[in-house]
């Protein structure tokens, strides 16, 4: 069959899709880390040091430096997540062992254990 129509380009969207945009927030509890605060005071000492007035608009200064705050900030909180992650892990698996270990023993020591390593988890838990 022949056409002689020429090419059509057709995007749908349908009504429900809703696109995830990427929010940053603060978190506050950064800001209490005295490593944080260490690293920002430096940041800004060496940026505002490297970025002099004089070079560029005091706006886009402003603006760049909120820019390098952020990435700082977002590179802490991320250490500090993989960081809880880990500990998240290793401590379920240590769950895991030790409800083994327990069930076949039923000893004591092992119940201490396993319920501190629970309070431990669920504190951890609570921080995130």
């Amino acid at each position: 069959m022949w056409s002689d129509h020429a090419p059509l380009t057709i995007q749908l969207t349908s009504p429900l899709h809703k696109p995830k945009t990427m929010t940053w927030r603060l978190h506050e509890n950064l800001l209490s880390n005295p490593q944080v605060a260490q690293d920002i005071q430096q940041a800004l000492t060496n940026y505002f040091a490297e970025n002099l007035p004089q070079d560029t608009s005091p706006l886009l200064t402003w603006e760049a430096h909120k820019c390098v705050i952020r990435g700082i900030l977002i590179s802490h909180s991320s250490a500090l997540k993989k960081a809880q992650e880990h500990t998240i892990r290793e401590l379920t698996a240590k769950i895991g062992t030790l409800t083994q270990a327990h069930k076949r023993t039923l000893d004591d020591t092992l119940l201490r254990e396993l319920t501190a390593a629970r309070e431990e988890l669920a504190r951890v838990l609570r921080q995130s």
